[in-house]
């Protein structure tokens, strides 16, 4: 509480306020201070981002190993996750427990801050290095995180350009794997590094 005291004092901040009688909001997503300053601009979610996702086929899932399915995804035979709609993410390479995945954030994702929340380098991050495991899986397997841990290296902006998050496995079990993972730019510059344990399971056939 005595942070956002101390921060309630800070001149012209942009924020989006509770109450509607002090929050102005154009319908070019332009926001205002309480003093009537422009924020910086949100640009709109495209609708591009959303083309060519949906769900895996589960006979797919079932048919071909997990790396034959992310080469899939890969090449636009099969969708991408729905999820790389809301955070637009594809893969690039894909081998046999190594995956990676570029993305390059937007100021949809800053915080009040102005820099990027830390929520975007960690699904980066759960989402290559949980590939990373699922590319040693057999045909009928699948994988879903049950521990990811994160540290945050450096700050995020729209200025630091296109990230790759390479995801590496570390151990494919029975029941469980492991897998570590980075977030770099274009230099090679680390930006957030991570590690996940998941839990190993037989897809179920189509209802």
């Amino acid at each position: 509480m005595g942070l956002m005291r101390r921060m309630g004092h800070i001149p012209n901040r942009c924020a989006w306020l509770a109450s509607t009688n002090r929050e102005r909001r154009t319908a070019n997503c332009e926001l205002r201070t309480p003093n009537g300053e422009a924020c910086a601009k949100l640009r709109p979610v495209e609708k591009d981002l959303l083309a060519n996702t949906g769900l895996l086929p589960r006979a797919i899932i079932r048919q071909k190993s997990g790396l034959q399915v992310l080469e899939d995804v890969r090449d636009g035979h099969l969708p991408r996750p729905p999820m790389s709609g809301v955070i637009p993410m594809r893969i690039t390479e894909a081998e046999v427990g190594r995956v990676v995945l570029v993305s390059e954030a937007s100021e949809q994702f800053y915080n009040g801050m102005g820099i990027v929340h830390g929520g975007y380098q960690l699904t980066l991050l759960d989402s290559c290095m949980g590939l990373a495991i699922y590319s040693t899986l057999g045909p009928g397997l699948a994988q879903t995180s049950i521990e990811t841990k994160v540290n945050f290296v450096r700050p995020l902006t729209t200025a630091t350009g296109p990230l790759r998050a390479i995801g590496t496995a570390l151990f494919t079990g029975s029941r469980t794997g492991t897998a570590e993972g980075k977030i770099v730019d274009a230099e090679g510059k680390l930006y957030a590094h991570g590690t996940t344990t998941c839990f190993l399971f037989p897809v179920p056939p189509e209802d």
